[in-house]
């Protein structure tokens, strides 16, 4: 049994595809997804589950369609894989304010040329980093202040893409262990 964590895209913000936390965890369970817990009002929700992420994720979005008619795309993380991503955080020996750093989640790495492409077109203060599947922002002046949008970067890197604080990604990570722990 794999513990996971899915994060969905554009799910409770600014009153678009608008689900309630309880009912999307409570169709976790009734599709057999074990220990499913949700965590803040943005669309994560942890599980533990066997078989692949591919066939999980596209499980999970035709479902979410179903139930509650909205289009979301879902990004799955084992408990490993967010452990690890806590470990390589290119900030991590540095003392940041957790909601100024941001992570970015793709369903596959960027293309070489896409990162260079939006490295090089980046113009202002926040610090990029491309790790796997991951794009790393810190953004000292706020992310609501940037001009390095989602949208900017899901365009320029041609992948959809969902982000959360550094301070979400450690009680992801916390909860997974504690799913995988169940």
């Amino acid at each position: 049994m794999t513990a996971w964590a899915s994060l969905l895209r554009a799910v409770n913000v600014g009153g678009h595809n608008v689900i309630p936390m309880a009912a999307l965890t409570a169709l976790y369970a009734e599709l057999g997804l074990e220990h499913p817990r949700h965590l803040l009002q943005t669309g994560n929700v942890v599980f533990s589950s066997k078989g692949p992420a591919r066939d999980l994720a596209v499980r999970l979005e035709g479902a979410i369609r179903e139930r509650f008619d909205a289009e979301t795309k879902v990004f799955l993380r084992t408990a490993d894989e967010l452990r690890a991503l806590v470990a390589r955080s290119p900030f991590a020996t540095r003392d940041l304010p957790p909601a100024k750093v941001v992570v970015f989640f793709f369903e596959r790495e960027p293309t070489a040329d896409a990162q260079s492409a939006l490295t090089a077109a980046h113009q202002g203060a926040e610090e990029l980093h491309f790790v796997g599947r991951e794009l790393f922002v810190f953004f000292p002046e706020g992310q609501g202040r940037s001009k390095l949008t989602p949208t900017r970067i899901e365009r320029s890197l041609k992948l959809p893409g969902t982000a959360r604080n550094w301070n979400t990604v450690l009680k992801l990570a916390a909860l997974t262990d504690a799913v995988r722990g169940d």
